[in-house]
Order: C-alpha cells, then structure tokens, then sequence
C-alpha cells in the first residue's frame, strides 16, 4: 500500500492484554520500522479514536496514557496524528444522546459515529498534510 493507518491504543489499553505503556510503544516502534524497511516512502498515519465509556472504559482505564503513546511515537518518528480523541470527547460532554447513538457499546463507534465525527477530522488532517 502507499499509506497505513494505525490505530491499536483501543486494544493496548485493555487490561486483560497486559500491554505496558512501554510495551505498547515499542509495539508501535516495531511494527512501524517494519513497514518502513520494506516500502521507505510508505505513508503511515498514527491515529487515536473515540472515549470509552461504561461497560468499554472499565477494562482501558488508562485509555488516555495509551492515546498519548500513540502522539508520542508519531512525533517521535515524524508521521501524521490523527488525533480523533479531543472530537469524541467534546461531543461526550456537550451532546450525550448523539454519543450514545454513535458509541452504543461504549467502544466501537457506528458508522455513522464515523461518518458524522471520525471523516471530517480525517479530511480535513489529510487535506492540509497533502503537499
């Protein structure tokens, strides 16, 4: 491919996994180095998503350390953030009802929740990345 996204801080902060902060990071280090060595002019995007919350926050309860690891390794190797965090959280705490609607299980956004938060962050990252 010419771009990856990444997004595993969701998956990493999830205490039965056991991944450490710093666990997590070298995980992303890894996989990113990886990709690189085999395609060097391969665009990689780091993003964070959505707030867990309920039932979905219990099991990450450092969610946000593990969202930090993520801007952390992409200003570290230089690559694009995505940072979809900030938006979820505004919408959680200005407009609940909508929240609900678009994170029912507390993790994993609809898609519409993507369609109407994720994609015009998206958009809007990649359009003033492009050269």
């Amino acid at each position: 491919p010419d771009t990856v996204f990444m997004e595993f801080s969701m998956n990493d902060a999830y205490v039965p996994y056991a991944i450490t902060e710093t666990q997590s990071t070298a995980n992303h280090n890894f996989i990113i180095n990886d990709l690189l060595t085999d395609n060097p002019d391969l665009e990689i995007i780091i993003q964070t998503m959505n707030n867990p919350e309920g039932s979905g926050l219990g099991p990450r309860p450092d969610i946000v350390a593990y969202y930090q690891v993520a801007r952390d390794v992409a200003s570290a190797q230089g690559l694009l953030l995505i940072d979809h965090h900030a938006n979820w959280l505004n919408l959680y705490s200005t407009d609940l009802a909508t929240w609900n609607t678009y994170v029912p299980d507390g993790v994993h956004p609809t898609n519409t929740g993507y369609a109407n938060v994720l994609m015009p962050e998206l958009q809007q990252a990649l359009e003033s990345a492009a050269p």
